[in-house]
């Protein structure tokens, strides 16, 4: 974590010793989500007084601009005063659930707001049959859009508007987040349970964001159809589990999973 901005760095270079020259919202939204959670398991208080001024970083990060408006910067670089005007789907979604998280444990209406606002630019994201673009850059002088299909950023979307949804009642986040649940159960109809998209072949990361948020937007829409789908495609992944001894080193894991998954 930067000690006076308060955002947390990608990564460490351990032969450089370098962190690098910028702060990503994602990897803040994720490290504070995690660390709310380890709060609950053993109640370390110094997670509790680090809230402020975590939220406040990831407030700051959230555009005020009229194209963009509710998005959140992808990154920061510290030195130059300057966000990235890359603004990826993925990085507003989990940020969604970070900030509601953060509003259900403070009740301060800011975090909830800014949810919100999130919510309505993941809205504007939605092409007309149901799948996201995955990103919004400014480059060369014009707005440049993601086009490719990402299994990974629509369900992290799908999961953001669900549970947004579940908070405050508003349709505008059932009806974005059902027509991504429709777009993943006629994949899942069409080729199975293990997917890939445009940026991956079959892969177990993909298929288990489908899962993850198929259960999300089932707390708000209790079909037993999405529930079977749940059911059948966790089953499935559970088959590909490695579970053969005379390989420790990659027992309990899949193929496809180790290493860095990451878009570009």
């Amino acid at each position: 974590m930067h000690e006076d901005e308060h955002g947390f760095y990608k990564k460490y270079d351990t032969l450089n010793d370098d962190f690098g020259n910028r702060l990503h919202t994602i990897y803040s939204a994720s490290i504070i989500y995690t660390l709310l959670k380890i709060y609950d398991f053993d109640k370390d208080e110094r997670i509790l007084e680090g809230i402020p001024d975590w939220g406040d970083f990831l407030l700051s990060m959230q555009s005020k601009d009229k194209e963009t408006r509710g998005a959140f910067h992808y990154s920061y670089y510290f030195k130059s005063k300057e966000k990235e005007p890359r603004f990826v789907v993925g990085t507003t979604a989990l940020s969604i659930f970070t900030l509601l998280d953060l509003y259900n444990r403070t009740g301060d209406s800011k975090y909830l707001e800014s949810a919100k606002l999130g919510g309505n630019w993941l809205t504007t994201m939605q092409r007309s049959d149901g799948w996201m673009k995955a990103y919004k850059e400014y480059k060369g002088g014009e707005w440049v859009y993601g086009e490719k299909k990402s299994l990974l950023y629509n369900g992290q979307v799908l999961s953001a508007l669900s549970r947004l949804y579940k908070v405050t009642g508003e349709k505008r986040y059932y009806d974005a987040a059902e027509k991504i649940t429709q777009c993943f159960t006629e994949k899942v109809e069409k080729e199975g349970c293990y997917l890939g998209d445009d940026y991956r072949s079959k892969n177990p990361i993909s298929s288990a964001w489908v899962v993850m948020s198929l259960l999300d937007f089932y707390k708000i829409n209790q079909d037993e159809y999405y529930k079977n789908i749940i059911f059948k495609c966790s089953g499935e992944l559970l088959g590909k589990q490695q579970l053969e001894t005379d390989e420790p080193l990659y027992y309990g894991t899949w193929d496809r999973a180790k290493g860095e998954f990451q878009h570009t």
